[in-house]
């Protein structure tokens, strides 16, 4: 019923809008009302994020005709589910071209062990304050405007709707300084969940401080950044590259070129500006590549003008590993879940270079989970391994993945043995039941249900 008054609403809107000549100063307030009346949020962060996200929504409806039922999937989709599911980006079929295996002999580069740090979705909140309310209306509680409430927040952070303190991110750097690592993997999502309050000019800020801060406590040790959804403001917001004006990304992706200047080559740097990508050779032998992977989120509404491949990124990642396979080099991914055309186009893409693909590491979901690419529906040929990194508050050795789930390596190979073995029943899926929670397991048992649902996840293809 909420929808369809949505609907109703919004075409009205709509029309008005129209008539007007796309001078209409009333359809934003038009939106807020909406929010409320559906709530989805408070009216402090309905408003804030419908003032956010007006330029580029107005600028879309000059471009498309959206309708009312489309605008409220976009704007609401929990609340409205399925109203945009006949958007072109779930319907147009685009096709990224692969070529056939390179003939050469390919000499498989002898790299040896490598240690290596990730983190991922640390999102600091400037603004955390201990003692203040845990349990408020908005989406992000303990914070300095927040008070005081019955559920206090922790000095190193709360477990509930509450981000990390700057403190302790900090913290955690102090701690693992102490090792050392052959590189860094920093796979984005650095500010915090007040969507409906940021700024570009704080976001900047964050940027800046916490690049900082890595590199004081790990000077020497190259880093191979990522971007994530959040880095944006509007949260979310990836124009393609021709978009000029206020609209433009350019602001994010210039900030980003010069405070990732110390660890990446001039050619990555370049690749960075111009798209929020890059490629790096980290040894002889071993290549890096960072995808934008916002390019492919289903949030980013600038990917109704056109989803094809925006940018080019993944006909660059084909070229990238035609000449990776020439040279003889192996390669890590790393980025950030993605429309279904564009995750068809990198299945087939991995599937066919496989074979110099030796992992991919992503972040985003908050969970300690792994997947594994299958080319066929039988899951019987497994084509590539995917870590996806937690976003854990504390700094005790949760567990080594080998002893854990007593692999023989941390090969393809072995993942896929003992995938086939939870698959049959295996107690042991049940340890990684825990640690996909982190430990805070919604229920101590793991029913049939919810064993299907982790495992249909964990496979790929």
């Amino acid at each position: 019923l909420e929808c369809t008054a949505c609907k109703v609403a919004l075409d009205a809107a709509l029309w008005k809008y129209r008539t007007a000549n796309g001078t209409y100063p009333g359809l934003p307030k038009f939106i807020i009302s909406m929010c409320e009346y559906l709530k989805i949020e408070t009216r402090s962060v309905c408003t804030g994020m419908i003032h956010l996200l007006q330029n580029e929504t107005l600028f879309l409806l000059q471009k498309l005709q959206l309708s009312g039922t489309k605008l409220c999937g976009l704007l609401f989709p929990t609340t409205c589910p399925g109203y945009a599911n006949d958007l072109s980006w779930n319907h147009k079929k685009w096709v990224v071209p692969v070529p056939k295996p390179h003939l050469g002999k390919q000499s498989k580069p002898s790299l040896g062990k490598l240690k290596v740090l990730q983190l991922s979705d640390i999102h600091i909140d400037l603004q955390y304050k201990p003692g203040s309310h845990s349990n408020c209306k908005e989406p992000l509680c303990c914070r300095s405007n927040d008070g005081a409430g019955l559920s206090e927040a922790g000095f190193w952070g709360t477990a509930a709707n509450c981000d990390t303190p700057y403190w302790t991110f900090e913290n955690l750097l102090q701690h693992v300084s102490k090792q050392k690592f052959d590189y860094i993997l920093w796979t984005g999502d650095l500010p915090a969940h007040n969507d409906w309050n940021q700024s570009r000019t704080a976001q900047i800020y964050l940027l800046n401080n916490l690049t900082n801060l890595l590199t004081h406590y790990f000077p020497t040790t190259p880093v191979y950044p990522a971007l994530g959804n959040h880095e944006s403001s509007p949260v979310n917001s990836f124009p393609p590259n021709y978009i000029t004006g206020y609209n433009s990304i350019s602001w994010l992706y210039d900030t980003l070129a010069k405070v990732w200047a110390p660890w990446l080559s001039p050619d990555a740097i370049k690749t960075v500006k111009q798209s929020g990508f890059y490629t790096m050779l980290v040894k002889p032998g071993l290549r890096m590549v960072s995808l934008n992977m916002n390019y492919c989120n289903s949030m980013n509404f600038w990917m109704l003008l056109d989803p094809a491949d925006p940018n080019g990124e993944l006909a660059w990642l084909v070229q990238t590993l035609a000449a990776a396979e020439e040279n003889g080099e192996v390669i890590k991914i790393g980025g950030g879940d993605c429309l279904q055309v564009w995750r068809n186009n990198y299945h087939n893409i991995v599937a066919r270079f496989s074979k110099i693909i030796a992992a991919q590491f992503f972040g985003h979901t908050h969970k300690d989970e792994i997947e594994i690419q299958y080319n066929d529906s039988t899951l019987t040929h497994p084509i590539s391994m995917a870590y996806i990194s937690p976003s854990s508050p504390h700094w005790e050795f949760e567990y080594s993945a080998k002893a854990e789930y007593n692999l023989t390596s941390l090969s393809l190979k072995s993942w896929h043995q003992l995938y086939q073995s939870w698959l049959r029943g295996s107690d042991s899926f049940l340890k990684y039941y825990r640690n996909y929670y982190k430990g805070n397991v919604p229920s101590e048992n793991c029913d049939t249900n919810c064993r299907l649902k982790l495992l249909c996840l964990i496979q790929t293809g």
